[in-house]
């Protein structure tokens, strides 16, 4: 699924990366494995189906996609996709 996506990133000229819940995941943050295949994109949102199963395409805004495709982008999306409840400001 992740080279689909990815090659239909490169076709589109549109950036991605994956989504909060999927981020938080391939970093080990949480055990929760998202069940639907979810990317964001700066790109038009989109479902694509391949088989049984469908690639979703979200729309976020620039400044999220600021730092897709960096390890960057991929953390500042886990910490986002954990929420303030578990990410604590070390300077209140």
């Amino acid at each position: 699924m992740d080279l689909i996506a990815e090659a239909l990133a490169r076709r589109d000229g549109v950036r991605l990366q994956p989504s909060e819940a999927a981020a938080a995941n391939m970093l080990h943050l949480s055990d929760q494995v998202p069940m639907r295949v979810v990317y964001e994109t700066d790109g038009p949102p989109r479902k694509i189906k391949v088989g049984t199963l469908t690639i979703q395409f979200r729309r976020r805004a620039p400044r999220k996609m600021a730092t897709a495709g960096k390890m960057s982008g991929l953390v500042f999306g886990a910490l986002r996709g954990l929420g303030k409840r578990y990410v604590k400001n070390p300077h209140p």
